[in-house]
């Protein structure tokens, strides 16, 4: 099975899951968030709307956009994570890429159970969705950091650890910084600016930039790995 798998990544290789992953989420969440008005008139901002608000069917104008990327763009970053695993091939990495597969898993589950305030299913398995990526994403980007530094083959380099604890941070600040409750950060008129909405969305760049990153240094290996088999100069 293991063979098979590596043979999968050698003809589609790790980091273009990560780009397609991040690219499908992104991508959704920025038009989504260009088309969006609220209730009252405002166009969306990342400093004081909260992430899911996107999906928001009852407002927002094309949250199936929003959450058809989750859906669609949490499935490579599940492959993505399973790559990780597979690279490390240690106890440990697979420990850490069952948690990057969970927290992929749970955003594209918030993609199906969108925020909808009127539907107790969807709001409960949005919760559960959402709250499973922020704790899923924080460890794993902890346990990923932990595992680049104790690797003793350097099979990332790393500073990525180093970035990875930072990312790790900004999850903690969001999980664990006291906030007014949730209702009352959703009142309209707001703010112009809710700590609790723009720790969010740092979360949300934070992790997508942390793939991105890995991705590329994964493709910059593969390219010299590829140049030294072929007898080509770095």
């Amino acid at each position: 099975m293991l063979t098979k798998l590596r043979l999968f990544y050698e003809k589609i290789p790790v980091y273009i899951w990560g780009y397609v992953g991040v690219s499908l989420s992104v991508i959704a969440m920025f038009i989504t968030g260009l088309i969006y008005v609220d209730p009252l008139g405002a166009p969306f901002s990342i400093f004081n709307m909260f992430v899911s608000e996107l999906g928001e069917r009852a407002v927002s104008q094309t949250a199936w956009l929003f959450n058809w990327g989750l859906i669609v763009g949490g499935i490579p970053l599940i492959i993505f994570m399973l790559g990780l695993g597979i690279k490390y091939n240690s106890i440990f990495g697979w420990i850490c890429t069952v948690g990057g597969m969970f927290t992929s898993v749970s955003i594209l589950f918030v993609g199906i159970f969108p925020m909808d305030f009127d539907n107790n299913i969807f709001m409960t398995g949005h919760v559960i969705s959402a709250m499973s990526f922020f704790y899923g994403g924080m460890i794993t980007v902890f346990l990923f950091s932990i595992l680049i530094f104790v690797d003793k083959k350097n099979s990332l380099p790393k500073w990525l650890g180093i970035f990875g604890l930072l990312v790790a941070i900004i999850f903690a600040l969001f999980i664990f910084i006291p906030e007014s409750s949730l209702d009352d950060s959703l009142i309209r008129p707001r703010s112009r600016f809710l700590m609790m909405a723009f720790l969010e969305w740092l979360v949300a760049f934070s992790i997508f930039s942390w793939i991105i990153t890995v991705s590329i240094t994964l493709n910059i290996q593969r390219r010299k790995k590829i140049k030294l088999e072929t007898g080509d100069s770095p």
